[in-house]
């Protein structure tokens, strides 16, 4: 997947677009375990906090084509699926904020700033939402997410 184009940042609009990225981000987090943090835990996509359900792909599409969806911001390189986050946005709260469930980056295409992009563009939508509070949660032994956070 390495290219020397630039990757082209989308908000997915379509059913397939969020089947897509629910493949993705399966595909992804599955080789990490270290990925696991509480939210996984809570939405049931980890049994135990160590291990990944074995239907993992089909509950993130339960979640990510559910009436309560997550926006999910999809980075493509020469078409491929090469980044992806999810983000909830808490407008009704007291004080409304939004909350970077996950962002992965495939292996092939880390190293080129995509997961650098891709919050760059999510606080963009933040400050067009009028959103001054972002929250985001990491594995406790997430290392890789924890130096780039």
């Amino acid at each position: 997947m390495a290219s020397d184009s630039a990757p082209i940042l989308a908000w997915a609009e379509s059913e397939a677009e969020r089947r897509a990225a629910a493949q993705f981000f399966a595909r992804v987090v599955r080789a990490d375990p270290a990925y696991i943090s509480h939210g996984e835990i809570q939405w049931a996509l980890s049994p135990d906090g160590v291990h990944w359900a074995p239907d993992l792909e089909a509950r993130l599409e339960r979640e990510f084509v559910g009436a309560d969806a997550p926006a999910l911001l999809i980075a493509r390189l020469e078409g491929m699926i090469a980044g992806a986050a999810s983000v909830s946005w808490i407008e009704d709260a007291p004080t409304p904020h939004g909350v970077l469930n996950d962002l992965a980056v495939a292996p092939e295409a880390r190293r080129h700033g995509i997961a650098r992009m891709l919050v760059a563009a999510v606080e963009q939508r933040a400050r067009e939402r009028e959103i001054g509070w972002m929250f985001l949660e990491s594995g406790l032994g997430n290392e890789g997410a924890h130096r780039f956070f």
